[in-house]
């Protein structure tokens, strides 16, 4: 078809991947409800993870630097390594997270007042230049979640230092609604979201779902700003704005970066993003005793939310981590939507897909924005462009305008491999 001219003229593409263990049914809508505040012993302290410093650049990383077994952050994560090996990478301004629990329940008795406690960290390096100086920090919108009978949720943020080994936050380095913190001789920013906002610091139930979403963006000074956002039920909480007070003269802003040509400056952590379960803090580990968990991730790609092409079933930036974790590729037959389903079991670390197995559904609509209904899934577009990764099936796809004029239909068996 055409790409130019109107904006009714619209290319569509297609292609997708076989998954192991494909799911026909979307996980349950979440049913949280407020019964009085909970009182979370979760420290302020999520620990990165440290190792030798092995740099090496030009060449791939190895994402058994930091892991190679349980107890370790596992979920879903996107290292920049593709099929084969191939390292890629990319930067964005945003980050989401989805999680939906239809059981879950930990435990560690070593732990004491938080035995039956675990984190979901949303994990990203965030890259920005002053002058020519490179600043990596290292950032975590955490859902502190309390899988005892009365299960409940909190919601917390850390940033920490990564442009050296050695670096710190101080609080001439950042503003926002936290506090800088000493971890070891290592000082790190947090912030507690705050108890008055809706879906934080309360009790929850089964089926539950989870959305945590980091934005880079500037103020209306031009300095480089962090968002922490959450939505668990009750709409989009923003809780907190980090400003990085003293990037005056930022020269250059690269957002979220996901890189497998190179570890951080420490020469060992990753520029990965995760979405992972682990312990409640300082380093902790926990144990699943019963699960059935689904793990999304998502970047923004400039037109809509995508999710990772390439995905490994571990993270390796925090120290907290849990065992008999298994943790495998699936998608919803119903919109072909892709995930990591997350069960109790003995587990091992690996790349779960990549790029050689999963399909993009490509679409240029000349200029226009609107939203793609896949098999009467909603998704929205800006910019005249979409792409969507998706799981094998066959689809009907109908594209609209953002006034509700329906522009193309289409139905789409998608396959593996292609775009």
């Amino acid at each position: 078809m055409n790409r130019g001219g109107y904006a009714r003229w619209i290319v569509v593409a297609i292609v997708i991947v076989m998954m192991l263990s494909p799911v026909v049914q979307v996980a349950g809508a979440h049913t949280p409800y407020n019964s009085g505040r909970t009182e979370h012993s979760t420290t302020n302290n999520l620990v990165p993870s440290r190792g030798p410093g092995i740099s090496k650049t030009g060449q791939a990383v190895n994402v058994n630097n930091l892991y190679s077994s349980e107890p370790a952050p596992m979920g879903i994560a996107d290292y920049g390594i593709g099929p084969g090996g191939s390292p890629y990478n990319y930067s964005t301004t945003s980050f989401l997270g989805r999680v939906d629990i239809k059981n879950l329940q930990t435990y560690n008795a070593s732990l004491n007042g938080t035995a039956t406690e675990l984190t979901f960290q949303l994990n990203i390096n965030y890259v920005f230049y002053v002058g020519s100086k490179k600043y990596v920090y290292w950032a975590q919108n955490v859902a502190d979640f309390n899988t005892s009978a009365s299960q409940s949720i909190g919601f917390i943020d850390n940033i920490w230092n990564e442009t050296k080994g050695d670096s710190s936050v101080y609080n001439s380095t950042l503003n926002g609604n936290g506090t800088v913190s000493n971890s070891s001789g290592t000082f790190f920013y947090y912030s507690f979201a705050n108890q008055s906002l809706p879906g934080n610091d309360i009790y929850v139930t089964y089926p539950l779902s989870i959305e945590m979403e980091i934005n880079s963006t500037t103020n209306s000074k031009g300095l480089p700003e962090l968002v922490f956002m959450y939505n668990d039920g009750h709409g989009w909480q923003t809780y907190d704005n980090v400003i990085f007070r003293f990037a005056t003269s930022v020269s250059r802003i690269d957002g979220f970066v996901v890189d497998g040509f190179q570890y951080e400056p420490d020469g060992y952590s990753f520029y990965d993003a995760e979405l992972i379960l682990g312990g409640p803090g300082d380093g902790t580990q926990t144990y699943d005793v019963s699960s059935s968990v689904s793990l999304q991730l998502e970047y923004f790609n400039g037109h809509n939310y995508q999710t990772v092409t390439n995905a490994y079933n571990f993270g390796s930036n925090t120290a907290e981590g849990i065992s008999n974790v298994t943790s495998t590729a699936n998608y919803y037959k119903s919109n072909g939507s892709l995930f990591a389903s997350v069960v109790n079991g003995p587990g091992h670390l690996a790349q779960i897909y990549n790029r050689s197995q999963i399909g993009i559904l490509n679409i240029s609509a000349n200029g226009t924005s609107g939203y793609v209904l896949v098999n009467s899934t909603r998704y929205s577009y800006v910019g005249g462009s979409a792409n969507f990764t998706l799981g094998p099936g066959n689809y009907d796809i109908k594209v609209y305008s953002s006034k509700n004029v329906l522009m193309v239909q289409r139905n789409e068996t998608i396959g593996a491999g292609g775009y």
